[in-house]
């Protein structure tokens, strides 16, 4: 603009008699470069240049900003729906866990004595149900070759193994010992996943943690210990005044912890496997879910089958007739047959909506999912069900429940201060 503004007054000057002429040259003079009538015309001409350049830059800028603005209002709406989606996942997971904790009690009033055939009928269903998820997903083109020959030929197979194995001592072990507690004790002995997690990351992943992380774990505990004492106490007065009920209500709280370290052990084998094949995938594309579900259902089912002498040697003292009728009566009872049918439906829900929040957000998320479910969990335990009947909510277990919340929060502080 200056240099339009500087040419204008060139040209204007430019225009004008020379001062040192005589009059007689002044008007002898002809040349268009003097004509007095050129000047409006040159200064028209150079306005309407200036002002028709600056009109160009104006729209250029214009048109440079636009973009931005709209890129600046993609990136927020954006953002904004990712975090609308993230919620909502928590709030599916949340959902799914309560109701898994629920039906796993509920079930086992019918199933208490038939634990072992719940594991292996709950793994069938578990292998039905990802077989033809995975089918239909091969089909339309959703799962690559490459993620099914790792899953069951590659190396993955092995973690995989390890996963359903880990996962067949779990559910053999924990029904054994969760049929003796009170519902809302399998709410608050699963937080222990979380020192048993800790422990297997530093195992696999040589993955280090500061002090604070420390804390929060020995946190968690101390909650733990805080919300059992008062179940203890009615538990020993009701199963034996000399001391053996609280013993049985420890053996049974130590059981179920040591049921809980093998489903952490299950996820770590599972995490490791979907890191392995992200670095050695040469596609690109990420491992499915379905997929290493289903084949650590598998490793699973054949581990389960195989354990059955050792159900009838040592689990059970019911004879093998004696067990399949007390089976046959659960399933022909409209009644407890619908509660098991409930409780697989919440157990692949549970299963997948936790995988998908380790997979799409962070195993952060899902350890703070589960740490909301437990006071959900408890409080639900504590209405008068017609099965269970209603637990006693204290004091105890508020501040237990506090304090593992608590706990949580300091465990997880690098996420939560980002």
């Amino acid at each position: 603009m200056t240099i339009a503004f500087a040419a204008l007054g060139t040209l204007a000057s430019a225009s004008q008699p020379s001062i040192g002429k005589s009059k007689g040259a002044a008007s002898s003079s002809s040349s268009p470069s003097a004509s007095p009538s050129l000047t409006p015309k040159i200064m028209g001409w150079t306005t309407f240049c200036v002002v028709a350049a600056a009109g160009i830059m104006r729209r250029r800028r214009t048109r440079r900003l636009v973009p931005q603005a709209t890129a600046q209002e993609a990136k927020a709406e954006s953002a904004k729906s990712a975090g609308a989606a993230a919620l909502g996942l928590s709030l599916i997971c949340l959902l799914s866990t309560v109701m898994n904790r629920m039906t796993f009690r509920f079930v086992l009033v019918p199933m208490g004595r038939v634990t072992h055939l719940l594991s292996v009928t709950t793994n069938l269903v578990y292998i039905a149900f990802f077989a033809s998820v995975v089918q239909y997903k091969m089909k339309s083109g959703a799962i690559t070759s490459e993620s099914w020959d790792f899953a069951t030929k590659g190396r993955g197979r092995w973690l995989l193994l390890c996963a359903g194995l880990a996962e067949c001592t779990a559910f053999t072990l924990m029904p054994l010992f969760a049929r003796n507690l009170p519902g809302s004790m399998l709410a608050i002995l699963s937080q222990s996943m979380i020192p048993f997690s800790m422990l297997f990351s530093i195992i696999a992943f040589k993955r280090s943690y500061d002090s604070l992380q420390y804390i929060g774990v020995a946190i968690v505990l101390a909650g733990i210990g805080v919300c059992s004492y008062p179940k203890a106490v009615a538990e020993a007065a009701v199963l034996g005044s000399d001391g053996s009920g609280l013993a049985k209500f420890l053996a049974n709280s130590v059981g179920l912890l040591l049921s809980y370290s093998f489903i952490a052990a299950s996820f770590i084998f599972k995490e490791k496997c979907f890191k392995r094949f992200s670095a050695e995938s040469t596609s690109g594309s990420s491992l499915d879910g379905n997929v290493v579900n289903l084949a650590a259902a598998l490793c699973q089912c054949g581990a389960l089958w195989v354990l059955w002498p050792f159900n009838f040697k040592f689990i059970t003292p019911l004879s093998p007739a004696e067990y399949f009728g007390v089976a046959k009566g659960v399933f022909t009872s409209a009644s407890a047959a619908a509660v098991v049918a409930l409780y697989w439906i919440a157990n692949i829900y549970y299963l997948g909506a936790s995988l998908t929040v380790v997979q799409k957000l962070s195993s952060v998320i899902a350890l703070l999912v589960g740490a909301v479910a437990v006071p959900i969990s408890a409080l639900l335990f504590c209405f008068n069900w017609p099965v269970l009947g209603a637990e006693t909510f204290t004091g105890y277990t508020v501040a237990g429940l506090l304090v593992i919340f608590g706990g949580l929060l300091t465990y997880n502080h690098k996420s939560l201060g980002r």
